[in-house]
């Protein structure tokens, strides 16, 4: 297969929307993977209870691997050459390995409980039953820091499709995990879930390690011709890159930990927990679109004459999305997707609403 590198393409519309459209297809596979396992939830013992617990074990995961979360733009517009590569992926495994120690120290000590029934005033059932599935997702975060290095690797080289499959693999794991899962009938919902979570991105890191060989060897080995040429990258430079990227992603994400500890102190607490997941994946779903444009920001804004191209797409998608989650939200469609899909109570759907 071809590969072309961005420098060799006209930012044409028409461009960026085929360069948009496998990231976009790829946030949107990755969003509907929390309403999946969210259904197969609901369809279990104890449904609010474990929604709730679900809830607080996707929040504080994505906050610790935040840090990790801007690999892909950082690895986007750092890898260069070969000698770039190799000091960014030493860059990658340290950062891994700090999330992955951080993810340790808050599922297997004291920190748990300090974190969750402390200063998020989680109810202790709820506390109680999301535990295990910290203890699950102690590899998510690096997984995730893994196969983002290498998807920008991916997207630096114009195979946005490939990051596409990769997702699909990931659907089909996580999904494929809950439905298995349910149907056995044995772990709790809040366990069940991050099993899914935990298999479907581990998956999706070993396929994007295996898709991305091609464009290594073309473009960053030893004697790639295509490899541009730049001066000598250093760790202190990658880490002056990457940490106002994490911070910004830390400072995001530390929303949902919040969230969830102002509902753990508002009324009807249980209820409210196990809604807030059901309602942010919903969003999420429709937000995705607007996800990939980061990536296509990065990628493709390189000197004035790119930048009216791509904010012109940017704004067709802010508007077409705020008109998709409108119709969604003021429309009898909210109730199909909550009753009959989700699989929720009405009590619950009406919390959601």
């Amino acid at each position: 297969m071809t590969t072309t590198t961005l420098e060799d393409k006209t930012l044409t519309q028409r461009y960026i929307l085929s360069f948009w459209l496998p990231l976009a297809a790829s946030w949107v596979l990755m969003a509907t993977e929390g309403p999946f396992v969210q259904a197969a939830i609901a369809r279990l013992p104890d449904p609010e209870t474990h929604l709730a617990a679900f809830g607080i074990i996707v929040s504080l995961s994505i906050t610790i691997e935040s840090p990790v979360i801007m690999l892909l733009a950082t690895s986007t517009a750092l890898s260069r050459n070969r000698a770039a590569y190799l000091v960014l992926r030493r860059f990658m495994l340290w950062l891994n390995l700090a999330v992955t120690i951080v993810a340790a120290a808050v599922a297997f000590t004291p920190l748990y409980d300090w974190i969750v029934l402390g200063a998020m005033g989680v109810p202790a059932h709820i506390a109680a039953a999301a535990r295990p599935g910290m203890g699950i997702m102690t590899l998510w975060s690096a997984a995730i820091g893994w196969r983002r290095f290498y998807q920008g690797i991916l997207i630096r080289f114009g195979q946005t499709r490939r990051v596409g499959y990769g997702t699909i693999v990931r659907l089909f794991s996580s999904a494929g995990t809950a439905l298995m899962l349910a149907l056995w009938g044995k772990l709790p919902g809040a366990s069940m879930g991050s099993c899914a979570l935990m298999v479907g991105v581990l998956a999706e890191a070993a396929f994007v390690t295996w898709l991305v060989r091609p464009t290594m060897v073309k473009h960053l080995s030893v004697d790639s011709p295509s490899a541009k040429p730049a001066p000598p990258l250093t760790m202190r430079q990658v880490f002056g890159f990457h940490t106002p990227l994490a911070a910004t992603s830390l400072l995001t994400l530390l929303s949902q930990p919040m969230v969830n500890a102002a509902l753990a102190r508002a009324a009807f607490p249980v209820l409210s927990l196990a809604a807030w997941p059901v309602a942010w994946s919903a969003t999420f779903i429709v937000r995705s679109f607007g996800m990939a444009v980061q990536e296509v920001v990065i990628a493709l804004i390189d000197g004035p004459q790119t930048f009216a191209p791509v904010r012109r797409f940017v704004l067709t998608i802010a508007a077409g999305t705020m008109v998709v989650l409108g119709v969604v939200a003021f429309t009898p469609l909210a109730d199909v997707y909550l009753r009959e899909i989700t699989g929720i109570s009405a009590e619950l759907a009406s919390f959601v609403r």
